[in-house]
């Protein structure tokens, strides 16, 4: 009985250690890029620019000093509170080694005013870590007559 118990108590152990996949849930860059808009947007929406900012790369936040002005000018741009946005387009690009990504919204404000939110970052960048994180960030009122926008940096 002692020998079925150790047997069974190891093939749990072996079919346990071999079928985990770990608490890490695999990201495809896709759904990566995705998930950093909809935060992006999350930011804009709760004027958290602690958090907005904490997306950028290292390299824009120790190299371009008016970002946290830039990220208080894109609050100010908007016109009204966020109330909606769209199906979010992605994409990315490049190798193991050095892969960006972006992805893109419209957001309708409770004024009924249309911006697009875009961003580019990169995911991985074995030449230079501190390009990781995102790079870009333009947002546009896509309903003026007028090209409108804001670009960090």
């Amino acid at each position: 009985m002692k020998h079925i118990s150790k047997i069974l108590i190891l093939i749990l152990i072996f079919m346990t250690s071999c079928s985990s996949t770990g608490s890490r849930e695999f990201k495809t860059p896709d759904k990566q890029a995705k998930e950093i808009e909809v935060e992006i947007i999350n930011c804009i929406e709760q004027k958290d620019a602690e958090t907005l900012k904490s997306l950028f790369c290292s390299y824009i936040i120790n190299n371009y000093s008016d970002l946290d002005a830039k990220i208080e000018e894109v609050f100010e741009f908007f016109d009204g509170e966020i109330v909606s946005y769209d199906d979010l387009t992605s994409s990315a690009c490049g190798s193991r080694e050095h892969k960006d990504c972006g992805a893109s919204a419209n957001v309708t404000t409770d004024k009924g005013t249309v911006y697009s939110i875009a961003f580019k970052a990169w995911l991985t960048n074995e030449d230079d870590s501190d390009k990781i994180g995102v790079n870009v960030l333009v947002v546009n009122n896509e309903s003026a007559n007028e090209i409108s926008e804001v670009s960090i940096p």
